[in-house]
């Protein structure tokens, strides 16, 4: 795998899961799940009706019949529509989840004069910080 390295290529889910734990706290072990469920909530939320509209578009101008042809078009336009919409989100979320939330360092003693990345406090704080990049 991408993320493998030797310290912990011979390690156990079990033991990665303790091994967050320890590092990370409690909030390591679930960091990544507000961010995905924004992302799902924006997927489905463009999904469902571009895929809808697409069809009626398509059966509407008579470019198709009402067959799987139809159905496969229109599920392809939605899937590029969700994929499109989610980009940033999906940036968002892999920048947070591969923050090492550190219990010993915190926003405060990460000053402007060292190279410690500092650590996003939310994801609306991580959109900023990476649209002003």
């Amino acid at each position: 795998m991408q993320a493998q390295n030797e310290s912990v290529r011979n390690q156990s889910m079990v033991q990665c899961f303790s091994d967050m734990y320890k590092k990370e706290g409690y909030r390591g072990l679930w960091r990544g799940v507000g961010p995905t469920a924004q992302r799902a909530a924006v997927i489905a939320g463009v999904e469902l009706p571009v895929y809808d509209l697409s069809k009626k578009y398509i059966l509407h101008y008579q470019f198709l019949g009402d067959h799987a042809g139809t159905h496969f078009l229109a599920s392809f336009i939605a899937g590029l529509a969700g994929a499109v919409t989610s980009n940033p989100i999906d940036v968002v979320k892999t920048r947070l989840m591969n923050q090492r939330n550190l219990k010993t360092m915190s926003v405060e003693t990460v000053s402007a004069h060292t190279h410690t990345p500092a650590i996003y406090t939310s994801s609306f704080d991580c959109l900023i910080r990476v649209s002003t990049l």
